[in-house]
């Protein structure tokens, strides 16, 4: 204990300005020294992508089939500009409160007339939600999306864990990886801070370079671009 007591005050007392800082000094990272500025939102991004960066079977087997089923029109090439919309559903409501179709595309209007998008890519876990957002503005933009069948009012965290082993678990599987990963393409993003899914395909989206439109957030006027700007 005595030891230990020493060895803390001795620490606290030493100069580690005077120590030379080696191996972690900026001029031997070039990276860091470069990129010095970047915000830790930027940092994150990189991070994630490169953790979860995915496999050539991944891409092969299950991002690349299912973008070609969601972009038929197009071949399977994603069209730019486009613009992605995640309406959440399901039991997350339990955390924060459900904000409807209109309120995501409050966001997105203005930006998309600006920039001239027309292409849409929307992702939700509820078949009602999407029907609504098709029905609503459908005359306004082409809409994308994987063809799967959605609860009606979304899908809940219990039948999640009831489908684990299943075939539909694997398919809700598959159909996140290729969703998350399409929306990483994206030019423009439409989410809520309170879905973890979309915080991730913003995350990879502006690690792909897609920063320099900020994360549309319908829950709060402040964005991502707003509080976390980075590209």
């Amino acid at each position: 204990m005595t030891a230990d007591i020493v060895g803390v005050q001795a620490a606290s007392s030493f100069n580690f300005t005077t120590r030379k800082l080696g191996i972690w000094s900026m001029s031997n990272n070039p990276v860091l020294a470069e990129h010095r500025d970047k915000t830790p939102y930027w940092w994150q991004a990189h991070l994630t992508k490169f953790v979860m960066r995915p496999s050539d079977y991944t891409l092969k087997h299950v991002v690349w089939p299912l973008q070609h089923t969601a972009f038929y029109r197009t071949e399977g090439i994603i069209p730019h500009p486009l613009a992605a919309v995640f309406i959440r559903a399901g039991d997350k409501f339990k955390e924060a409160p459900p904000l409807s179709v209109d309120a995501h595309f409050a966001e997105l209007i203005p930006i998309a007339s600006k920039l001239g998008i027309k292409n849409v890519y929307v992702g939700s876990d509820s078949h009602d939600r999407m029907a609504e957002a098709i029905d609503k503005y459908g005359s306004n933009y082409t809409f994308h999306f994987i063809d799967w069948s959605r609860p009606g009012s979304g899908l809940a965290m219990g039948d999640v864990v009831k489908s684990k082993g299943s075939w539909r678990m694997s398919e809700l599987t598959r159909l996140a990886v290729a969703d998350v990963f399409i929306t990483a393409q994206a030019d423009v993003m439409v989410g809520t801070l309170s879905s973890n899914w979309a915080q991730l395909g913003d995350e990879f989206r502006r690690s792909n370079g897609k920063g320099q439109v900020p994360y549309l957030n319908p829950e709060s006027p402040r964005s991502h671009g707003t509080v976390l700007n980075g590209n």
